[in-house]
């Protein structure tokens, strides 16, 4: 999938800290990107009894260079299914044809939220499409903090 998915550009970036919520909301427009909307869809479909829905992700640097001044923080999310073994089915994020969500965050636009997000760890991706419901990640946050010092 790398460089095979456009990434969305993300719209509103915006932290939210309150005495129970804390993260980092991205609204994102998917419309154009079918695979995309797959995943922000996909916790409106039902799933048979003992299926879980859950999601992996990678954070990446992306980018041509910190040179050029084009390095961002590249997140992909793409749905799984956890049965009641505990045995995870997920397609291949790297596969053209996988539903996978590509977001890039510019780190001299999004310093403040990106560094918010590498202490919660929580990410909210919000569209409209996606229904009442935004997608929450859990994100690993030693992973976003190597991610972001190499940017």
């Amino acid at each position: 999938m790398t460089g095979a998915r456009r990434p969305l550009e993300p719209g509103r970036v915006r932290t939210i800290a309150t005495e129970s919520l804390h993260g980092v909301v991205v609204e994102v427009d998917a419309t154009e990107d079918e695979g995309a909307l797959a995943v922000l869809q996909a916790g409106l479909h039902d799933l048979p009894e003992g299926q879980r829905l859950i999601h992996g992700y990678d954070v990446a640097p992306a980018g041509l260079g910190a040179w050029v001044g084009d390095r961002r923080l590249r997140i992909r999310i793409w749905p799984a299914v956890i049965d009641e073994h505990g045995e995870i089915t997920a397609e291949e994020p790297d596969h053209p044809d996988s539903d996978v969500l590509v977001i890039d965050l510019d780190p001299s636009a999004h310093r403040a939220e990106l560094e918010f997000l590498a202490d919660s760890g929580r990410l909210f991706v919000a569209g409209p499409e996606a229904g009442p419901t935004p997608l929450v990640v859990d994100l690993d946050r030693d992973l976003l903090r190597e991610v972001l010092a190499e940017l």
